[in-house]
């Protein structure tokens, strides 16, 4: 029952450290892909850590269904068992919940980072084409770092 625990524990603690390091990417460029390749990676590891700890808490379960005589035998050692049991269950939820919030912010960030990319190429035509006042169009080249046309 120790091994079980313990291998319980592992799990527990495996998903609680990755769910943790997962943050939205807020980077551009170079940093920006290699915390994309980071994050993508945490997540792979996260979802076969969560599958390896349902198939081990499942086979916990049914050994201890076929051997329940001995829960007279042994009451607090499976008590710790199911303790382990339970708290892998809230971790593995703990995880879930993080990677959809990841997931989510993720999402919006790229929603964003795509509107504002639509924005400034709107801008960027108004400005061309001449049909911006003249403070949105100085605002327009402050921001994007343009000299004044002449």
């Amino acid at each position: 029952m120790r091994e079980a625990i313990a291998c319980l524990d592992e799990y527990r603690i495996s998903l609680a450290n990755i769910g943790g390091m997962l943050r939205p990417n807020i980077a551009e460029g170079e940093l920006g892909e290699a915390i994309k390749k980071l994050n993508d990676s945490l997540i792979e590891t996260l979802n076969a850590q969560e599958k390896e700890a349902m198939i081990l808490s499942i086979m916990i379960w049914r050994e201890m269904n076929a051997t329940h005589e001995q829960v007279v035998d042994f009451p607090d050692g499976w008590a710790d068992l199911l303790v382990a049991l339970n708290q892998l269950k809230l971790a593995t939820d703990t995880a879930a919940e993080a990677r959809a919030e990841y997931l989510r912010k993720t999402a919006a960030s790229n929603v964003n980072a795509k509107g504002n990319e639509l924005k400034n190429a709107f801008q960027a035509v108004r400005r061309r084409h001449g049909r911006m006042s003249k403070e949105e169009s100085e605002e327009y080249d402050r921001k994007m770092g343009q000299k004044k046309p002449t």
